[in-house]
């Protein structure tokens, strides 16, 4: 007669497998994960420390479209913010430091507490702010060396209060929530590419995830890396694309104008600076430099039947149109403007490719230059 098996034995090595299955994923998913946010080992301890997802988040790595692999604009693995790590200088030939304030600031460092002898100018936008060079190299150090010393008896202080993926509405929030707090004395703003964020498949994703309202849900996600890749990959493959034609214009309006009311409440100067894209001013016969033609060519390619989608032409023409649509805004409001289109676009088609290393994101070169530009229009503006 055959040995009875207890039930509890035979449920136990019957799911084993199961469980040793599971265990395996998420091993995996966790090492995924961490060499995919830059080593980030919030990702491997999970749940014993989470930090807050909007840093874990994907933000800075934005999958291609449909077909599209041509444009560094498109795709972007960016640093996981606020962590000093070196980097490489090409032109040095050696490893340099790349570092944070414990405010998550690039350059001078700064206090809660104002030092009244400090002049502090806070230079916001996303990831052409932020800067992958390091701090030696990047555009707020070069922009610096153009400035004075002292200002009304004051030490000039650069801060770089850039940050990957923000577009005008999270840098809006960020200056409230945050950067006010310091008593800036001038504001630059430096950011038209992330105007598309809010299209991009990923946060139509992220948003559809946030509204999840289940208690199953909340205790797993970001605690068990299977369970988050799970729910992403199936949100990826059962949402319907939805593409960009044209931004939200009212809304970059809005945030700007809001932005430029809360600065100059605080005491503060706003300044808006125009970013430049290594794409010449005549585009396929339009005028890149006049919005409402941007526009117009934008709603004739989205009108016509013929057109294939092309992704890179697209973020192109909206970059070109937030930075255009944000000049008038400025114009009609008596919002200082530092402009630098015409300088880079004087520059012929080789000269201007060795100022950025994908469509909008600079080289050392390209910091060099870009931030020489700014400094001596900002110095000249600070003069008068």
């Amino acid at each position: 007669m055959s040995k009875k098996t207890h039930p509890f034995k035979f449920l136990i090595f019957s799911f084993l497998p199961v469980l040793v299955l599971l265990l395996t994923g998420e091993i995996m998913c966790r090492i995924k994960y961490f060499l995919l946010h830059d080593e980030d080992w919030n990702y491997i301890i999970a749940p014993l420390r989470v930090q807050d997802t909007e840093a874990m988040d994907h933000g800075a790595f934005m999958p291609p479209d449909e077909g599209t692999q041509k444009s560094g604009q498109i795709k972007i693995k960016w640093y996981k913010p606020c962590r000093d790590r070196n980097v490489f200088s090409e032109e040095c030939g050696k490893w340099m430091p790349r570092t944070y304030d414990e405010y998550c600031f690039r350059g001078d460092r700064v206090t809660l507490k104002k030092d009244p002898t400090e002049f502090l100018i806070f230079v916001l936008g996303g990831s052409t702010v932020e800067d992958i060079c390091s701090d030696e190299e990047m555009m707020t150090t070069k922009l610096k060396l153009c400035l004075p010393t002292v200002y009304k008896n004051k030490h000039i202080k650069v801060i770089n209060a850039g940050h990957s993926a923000y577009d005008s509405k999270k840098i809006l929030r960020t200056y409230t929530s945050k950067i006010i707090k310091f008593q800036p004395d001038v504001v630059l703003y430096q950011e038209a590419c992330n105007e598309q964020n809010s299209y991009s498949r990923w946060f139509d994703i992220n948003g559809k995830i946030g509204n999840i309202n289940n208690r199953l849900h909340h205790l797993l996600y970001y605690k068990s890396m299977l369970y988050t890749y799970l729910v992403e990959k199936y949100y990826f493959i059962t949402l319907k694309k939805r593409r960009l034609w044209t931004i939200d214009l009212e809304g970059l309006k809005g945030n700007l104008l809001e932005l430029n009311r809360e600065v100059g409440m605080g005491g503060a100067k706003f300044i808006f600076i125009t970013q430049p894209v290594d794409m010449p001013r005549f585009f396929k016969g339009v005028d890149t430099f006049r919005w409402r033609g941007v526009l117009t060519r934008i709603q004739d390619l989205k009108n016509d039947p013929q057109y294939t989608y092309d992704t890179a032409e697209i973020s192109f023409l909206n970059q070109r149109l937030a930075v255009l649509y944000s000049l008038d805004i400025c114009k009609e409001n008596n919002i200082p403007v530092i402009n630098i289109l015409d300088e880079i676009e004087k520059l012929d088609s080789v000269s201007r490719s060795e100022l950025f290393y994908d469509q909008v994101h600079r080289t050392i070169k390209g910091n060099r230059a870009i931030g020489r530009l700014i400094g001596d229009k900002l110095r000249a503006l600070l003069e008068k």
